[in-house]
């Protein structure tokens, strides 16, 4: 391909490579505020469909109101194409490997292109200062080798490379208001070309530093990430310190930011969800700058206050602090203000452990939550799920048959199933079934107006017993009224997401542990830190737990006289005990729901005046699921040798209802797997 004529003047043929979480909102900004005629823009990334989508989003652009001229895109196959048809070759990469690969991978680089003369490269990538420096001698030795071998089509003009790291994360970017950390001298002639070209992802000229030289971009990058990384990590130490001592988070940040504490973190990206509803700290840690890269940056900081002598009294503190975070499954591929101490602990919450207004705050909603924690099942998590756990198209029903247990024990009414012939149609038989049962005699999703705050009588988000029951004990609203706040009909289509199984039974057969689980036994918070380190399951937030304690595996190998004798009232089953540290660690996993095989997820009869079902149900709005029919799940996950799944349970669409059997599942068709074929079922699928 001829080589594109290279001179100092501004060019109208950019190329970009790396459309990633910077790349693509800063290339996208360059693209829809461009005001040169004929300007094109080549790009690049070794993910196709990154280049796809940001073609659409540009082209979305130019039908809307921030259509430019018409800059000309175009694919580019590799890294050297780019070379060969622009003028000026911008590159965001994660780290140096990758920046050393784009430039100089035999063939492929931007170093492989046929002429280099006169090119401008610029490279926003944060990375160590060794290879931008391995970079910039690279570009002049093959710049020197063609010239000396004759190769060099247009006038001998020599490149010019900048590092350019920026700052300001991904909403930033999306704005335009990045600070960038340019490695050139305020004196260099293409520094007014490069302010021009860079103009649309800064605020105003002076967001574009002119560092002095080479690599004192870089340098002033990683000071920069060093200090933000240590004042977030302060930020959120602060905050869990105000809260533990009684103080509010949003009353705590108010006061930091009128204060000696104030920072940029504490005002935009504080860490604690909630207290900054537009940062991404309140939409589950998703996007922004993730921790992985943090403590990337944190080390090459490091690692260059070594090479230079600087002490770092806080280095290695800090360094840990991110290094732990990364490995945190909790943590990993989120933003970097989300590490362990950030979390609203139990302890940070009010005393009764209460986080009534807590979503409502989020989403700026003047209307009462009524969905609890099933909110962390955001589309996002929701679609990452599906993706990454529907491989196979196999699929589990999780729903007992709905006459079992039976009798249907503990002094609730048991199926009632009337078959019964309706008039004829001619000579058409026409047969009719009538179902009638309490809904907490099987399988079931406990809705939040089912158990109440025993301190009081308030069901979640402070809805009081008397809007839901007459004096007489009556229910003051049916499913043809009016729908009430905190029915089950609220949960349609909300119980989606990520399932993961602690199959402790299995497990406890495993390690000799012998219990039966038709009498009191507990499972405590340790017990199941084993069950998931052994079953190798990482949890995330917002996931779906299912924990498997054999009550429906004894049921279904019992006499009937066994069952009857065990079903007889008060209720007695193995169960989650009722500890604080269970308390904890369910507040700290964060789940979207939780359910067992079990008839009350917790253990029964409970010795202590408070409940499990106080704090999940009551308290934090969590849904809880018993006595699921976990057997089927459980051999597929041996049989796979993975314990987290997409599940799907859409309950009862029954207004005001209070519980519902997991029922009526759906599941659009995907892998093959047909919409008719998931109906009538709480469903896993692999």
């Amino acid at each position: 391909m001829e080589s594109v004529q290279a001179t100092h003047e501004y060019p109208k043929r950019l190329g970009w490579i790396g459309l990633g979480a910077m790349g693509f909102p800063m290339a996208l900004r360059i693209a829809q505020c461009v005001e040169e005629e004929g300007f094109t823009l080549s790009i690049y990334d070794i993910d196709t469909n990154a280049m796809d989508r940001f073609v659409e989003s540009v082209d979305n652009a130019r039908r809307g109101e921030h259509a430019g001229p018409g800059v000309e895109i175009r694919h580019m196959g590799c890294a050297r194409e780019v070379a060969e048809n622009s003028d000026c070759i911008i590159t965001i990469v994660p780290e140096g490997a990758h920046v050393k690969a784009v430039f100089l991978t035999p063939d492929t680089g931007l170093l492989a292109a046929i002429d280099i003369s006169g090119k401008i490269f610029i490279d926003c990538s944060t990375i160590d200062i060794a290879t931008s420096q391995l970079i910039n001698e690279s570009i002049s030795a093959v710049y020197t080798s063609n010239l000396q071998s004759k190769e060099q089509v247009s006038p001998p003009q020599p490149p010019h490379f900048f590092d350019a790291p920026v700052s300001g994360g991904t909403a930033r970017a999306l704005s335009g208001t990045l600070t960038i950390m340019l490695g050139a001298s305020s004196s260099s002639p293409l520094l007014p070309i490069i302010t021009k070209l860079l103009a649309p992802l800064t605020s105003h000229p002076g967001s574009l530093q002119a560092l002095g030289g080479p690599t004192l971009g870089l340098a002033a990058k990683l000071s920069n990430n060093y200090l933000s990384g240590l004042i977030a990590l302060a930020t959120s130490e602060a905050m869990n310190l105000g809260m533990r001592m009684g103080v509010d988070p949003v009353v705590l940040q108010r006061c930091f930011k009128g204060s000696s504490g104030a920072s940029w973190v504490n005002e935009a990206v504080n860490p604690v969800p909630g207290v900054c509803p537009d940062a991404v700290t309140s939409k589950g840690y998703e996007g922004g700058f993730k921790i992985q890269l943090m403590k990337k940056d944190m080390g090459l900081a490091v690692a260059a206050a070594k090479q230079v002598g600087a002490n770092l009294v806080l280095a290695d503190a800090g360094l840990a602090a991110y290094s732990a975070a990364a490995d945190d499954p909790r943590c990993r591929d989120r933003d970097s203000r989300n590490y362990p101490s950030v979390r609203v602990t139990l302890k940070a919450i009010p005393s009764t452990g209460a986080i009534w207004g807590f979503y409502e705050h989020l989403s700026n909603s003047e209307t009462k939550d009524e969905l609890g924690s099933l909110n962390l099942l955001t589309p996002s998590r929701i679609l990452r799920a599906s993706q990454n756990e529907i491989k196979l198209g196999r699929v589990c029903s999780l729903n007992w048959e709905v006459h079992k247990p039976h009798p249907a024990g503990y002094a609730r009414k048991g199926l009632d199933h009337r078959v019964f012939r309706m008039t004829a149609v001619g000579a058409t038989t026409v047969v009719d079934d009538e179902v009638s049962m309490n809904t907490q005699c099987g399988s079931q999703w406990d809705g939040l107006k089912h158990w109440s705050y025993y301190k009081t009588r308030q069901f979640y988000n402070g809805l009081p017993a008397e809007e839901v029951l007459d004096e007489n004990g009556n229910g003051t609203a049916n499913a043809f009224d009016k729908p009430m706040r905190n029915g089950i009909h609220a949960f349609q289509g909300k119980i989606v997401g990520r399932g993961v199984l602690l199959d402790y039974y299995s497990f406890a057969i495993e390690k000799g542990i012998s219990f039966a689980p038709y009498k009191h036994n507990f499972v405590t918070a340790d017990d199941l830190d084993e069950c998931a380190k052994a079953q190798n399951v990482t949890f995330e937030q917002g996931d779906i737990l299912f924990i498997r304690m054999g009550f429906v595996h004894w049921y279904e190998n019992a006499t009937d006289e066994e069952r009857k004798v065990a079903l007889k009232p008060p209720t007695n089953a193995i169960g989650v005990k009722q500890g604080l540290k269970e308390v904890e660690w369910l507040w700290d996993h964060h789940f979207a729901a939780v359910a067992s095989d079990t008839p009350a997820f917790e253990a029964r009869p409970n010795k202590l005046e408070w409940n499990l079902h106080d704090y999940l149900i009551a308290l934090w709005g969590t849904p809880m699921g018993e006595l699921f029919d976990l057997e089927e799940l459980s051999n597929t996950c041996k049989e796979l040798g993975r314990y987290s799944f997409f599940v799907t349970s859409s309950p009862l669409n029954v207004v005001n209802g209070i519980a519902s059997p997991p029922k009526y599942g759906m599941f659009s068709s995907c892998l093959g797997i047909q919409r008719n074929l998931l109906r009538n079922s709480a469903l896993a699928i692999f």
